[in-house]
C-alpha cells in the first residue's frame, strides 16, 4: 500500500503525471456516475403486471364458466394456437379465426373467446375502476374493478365486476361477473 501511494506521489510531482492523475480522476468520477443514472433509468422502466398481463402469449389456464345454472370447466394452453378441454365431452378443441373447432375442423361455436384472451381482459383492467384493495399475508393481492360492461363487450350493457389475483408480481387469477348472467373464473399457470 505504501508502494502505491509512493508511486502516486512520485507521478504528482511531474506535471505530466499529474495530468494523467487529472484525466484517471475525471474518468472515474463520469464512470461511476454514469453507472449510477444507467441502473436508475433501467429500474424505473419495468413494466406493471397488467402491462406484463397484456403480452403473454403463452399460458396455461382453467376456465370455469357458469351461466344459466350450467357450470363448464375448461383447461386449456395458449402456445401458437389455443387448444382446450372441455371436462364433461373430454374432448379437444381449437379456437381458430375466433371459432372454436374439434378435431374433425368442424365448427362448434363461434363464440368470441378474444374476449378472454389476456390482451382484451388487461383491457378492462386499465378502464375500470378499482374499488378495494386486499393483501394477504403469502404475499398475494385481490384488487376488485368496477365498469361498464360495453367498454369490454360492445353487446352488453350495465356494470361488470371484475377481480384479479396477483401473486409475485403476476397475474394468476382473473374473476369475472358480467351483470350477474354469468360468472368466469381464470387460473393461469405461466
Amino acid at each position: 500500500m505504501k508502494t502505491f501511494f509512493g508511486t502516486i506521489k512520485t507521478l504528482w510531482k511531474n506535471p505530466r503525471g499529474r495530468s494523467l492523475l487529472q484525466i484517471g480522476l475525471y474518468a472515474l468520477f463520469f464512470g461511476v456516475l454514469f453507472l449510477l443514472l444507467n441502473i436508475q433509468t433501467s429500474s424505473k422502466i419495468s413494466d406493471t403486471v397488467e402491462e406484463q398481463y397484456e403480452r403473454w402469449n403463452q399460458y396455461h389456464y382453467v376456465m370455469t364458466i357458469e351461466n344459466e345454472n350450467k357450470i363448464y370447466h375448461i383447461s386449456g394452453s395458449k402456445m401458437k394456437e389455443e387448444t382446450f378441454l372441455v371436462e364433461e365431452q373430454n374432448q379437444t378443441y381449437q379456437i381458430i379465426d375466433e371459432m372454436i373447432v374439434d378435431e374433425n375442423n368442424n365448427i362448434v361455436s363461434t363464440f368470441n373467446w378474444n374476449l378472454f384472451s389476456p390482451r382484451k381482459l388487461s383491457s378492462f383492467i386499465k378502464n375500470g375502476t378499482i374499488n378495494s384493495t386486499t393483501s394477504y399475508k403469502d404475499g398475494s393481492k385481490q384488487i376488485e374493478y368496477e365498469m361498464e360492461c360495453n367498454l369490454w363487450n360492445p353487446s352488453l350493457e350495465g356494470i361488470c365486476q371484475f377481480k384479479t389475483i396477483q401473486k409475485e408480481d403476476c397475474i394468476v387469477q382473473v374473476i369475472l361477473n358480467v351483470m350477474d348472467s354469468y360468472d368466469i373464473e381464470i387460473q393461469y399457470e405461466k
